[in-house]
């Protein structure tokens, strides 16, 4: 199983989930469909893991984690529709 998570990227750079689906490993057809529904500002991704906490820790590292030159944290914020949590 993989966890498809969808949602934007909002006016001030912040990456917002606003839906989570637990897909089969081979299901290319539902991913598509589901992500040609979005519309502008629209961000989408799979992730091996079949756990949503699991897969929000991982769009953070992956998109929204950043450090700058001198290791400070300069990330923006993950915004989770689904469950209310804020990640940063």
């Amino acid at each position: 199983m993989r966890t498809l998570l969808l949602g934007h990227w909002d006016t001030g750079g912040n990456l917002v989930v606003s839906a989570s689906r637990r897909i089969e490993d081979d299901d290319e057809a539902t991913v598509a469909e589901l992500v040609a529904g979005q519309g502008n500002n629209a961000w989408a991704d799979t992730f091996d893991t079949d756990n949503h906490r699991a897969a929000i820790d991982a769009a953070f590292a992956q998109y929204v984690h950043e450090t700058d030159i001198d290791g400070n944290d300069v990330s923006e914020t993950l915004i989770d529709q689904t469950t209310g949590l804020r990640h940063r």
